[in-house]
């Protein structure tokens, strides 16, 4: 794209996919390119994702540079079913290396002396543009992209400039072959890891200098691919700039995200997760007066999403819970109960959810008001009145005596004789709630616990 389009002013072109970012990034989360657990692999449970702003980013809007790069910009889906493992290791990494390089190079002799990257560099969506800021869900094989930055703070987060959002569309979307050989869909697998640390990479420049490698090698525990890589960067790291972002805490990251969220300002539906960031920041979520904004009735659930570690694993990937008041789908509530699995990496092409490779000490869970993803894995049912006792329940479980005393009150099996009434609910209510994206749920991953 970076040949076939060098007619047109960079700029214009990235701000035509900015305009709708959720559509672009939902075009390689739900299509053919990200089926099944190796594909999603690539990605971590739970990250945000906020882009360049056009008119602040220099390489977004440099046409010239773009054009003098743009061999190093290739990927594998130009060789369409021809690419091969060995093309991506002997080619493209040599390439995406030296772009960074030239990357580094170009914004230290172009940058004014006294500049650096600073919250004004992100894009906010002008105000009103509900794309600048998204949250990706990993569902162990499947993924859902949502408008705004929902959930816990995040492990990772991804700021994405204009050669790494026209790559990701290109590589997994118009250039995927879902017929393919094995070579291109592999090839286009593992070239994606090196996008995700490329946008990886973008976010830490906004974080303090000395903070950055620290933290990006945490991201990448135990993988010795990725630590090569990383020490190949190890000088590039001392050039990029120090970020203007003044912090006061320790952990920067959490602060960095407070500071993004507050930037997007009307860019996002909700301006506080009241459900899954009270904990953290009890401060924004008095000062917004949080306790006025939550139904008395779900208040509770709060408490769920302080629920970290191995017990984080009472559910699976992906529950809907019914808050039942009146038994109508104009009435009742429903959330989704969403477990985001904690990694040493997502570098590895098989190994991701590999039980060596996971971490259940951080696990964590989310609370989302609403349908959160395609792919059901457990419904739950709980009386209005009987919520804080359902999670009092959830977090004492400690055995599987527990735990089946649990499902057993308010879990529906697939043996349940309700449960396709209770499915037929389900569907009725996401139909009357989103009537213009709602869909028949695909019921072939839930688990009868």
């Amino acid at each position: 794209p970076f040949k076939a389009f060098a007619e047109i002013p960079a700029k214009n072109r990235y701000k035509f996919l900015l305009d709708e970012a959720r559509y672009f990034v939902n075009g390689f989360i739900k299509g053919p390119v990200c089926r099944g657990s190796i594909a999603l692999s690539v990605i971590d449970d739970h990250f945000w994702v906020a882009f360049m702003d056009p008119d602040k980013s220099y390489i977004s809007q440099d046409s010239d540079f773009l054009a003098k790069v743009s061999d190093n910009l290739r990927m594998p889906s130009e060789k369409e079913n021809n690419a091969s493992l060995l093309s991506v290791w002997a080619t493209y990494e040599d390439e995406v290396i030296e772009y960074f390089v030239k990357k580094v190079n170009y914004l230290e002799n172009n940058l004014p002396q006294d500049a650096a990257f600073g919250i004004n560099h992100i894009w906010n969506g002008d105000h009103i543009n509900d794309n600048a800021a998204l949250t990706v869900y990993r569902h162990y094989d499947s993924a859902t992209v949502l408008k705004g930055f929902i959930g816990s703070i995040p492990k990772t987060g991804w700021i994405m400039d204009y050669p790494i959002l026209e790559r990701v569309h290109y590589l997994l979307v118009a250039g995927f072959d879902v017929y393919g050989k094995i070579g291109h869909q592999l090839s286009t697998r593992l070239y994606m890891n090196y996008l995700r640390f490329e946008a990886e990479l973008e976010f830490l420049t906004f974080l303090p200098l000395e903070e950055r490698e620290k933290i990006h090698r945490h991201w990448y525990r135990n993988s010795s691919e990725t630590d090569a890589l990383i020490d190949e960067f190890e000088d590039l790291y001392a050039r990029m700039r120090e970020t203007r972002i003044k912090y006061k805490t320790d952990d920067v990251k959490k602060e960095f995200f407070v500071k993004l969220s507050n930037h997007m300002q009307n860019a996002q539906v909700s301006k506080v997760d009241y459900f899954n960031r009270c904990a953290d920041f009890p401060e924004v979520c008095n000062s917004a007066g949080w306790d006025k904004h939550v139904n008395p009735v779900t208040k509770p659930l709060i408490a769920l999403s302080s629920i970290k570690g191995e017990r984080a694993g009472v559910f699976p990937n992906l529950t809907f819970m019914r808050i039942k008041v009146d038994g109508s789908v104009e009435n009742d509530h429903v959330f989704s109960i969403i477990r985001n699995n904690a990694y040493l990496n997502v570098a590895s092409l098989s190994g991701a959810d590999d039980e060596d490779n996971r971490v259940r000490s951080e696990d964590t869970v989310d609370i989302v008001p609403g349908f959160v993803g395609s792919y059901p894995n457990f419904f739950i049912e709980v009386d209005q009145h009987d919520v804080a006792q359902f999670i009092e329940q959830y977090k004492a479980v400690d055995s599987f005596e527990k735990y089946h005393a649990l499902v057993d009150q308010y879990g529906i099996r697939r043996t349940s004789p309700d449960f396709w009434k209770i499915s037929d609910w389900f569907y009725k209510k996401h139909q009357h709630d989103n009537i213009v994206s709602a869909g028949l749920f695909d019921l072939n991953r839930y688990k009868n616990r």
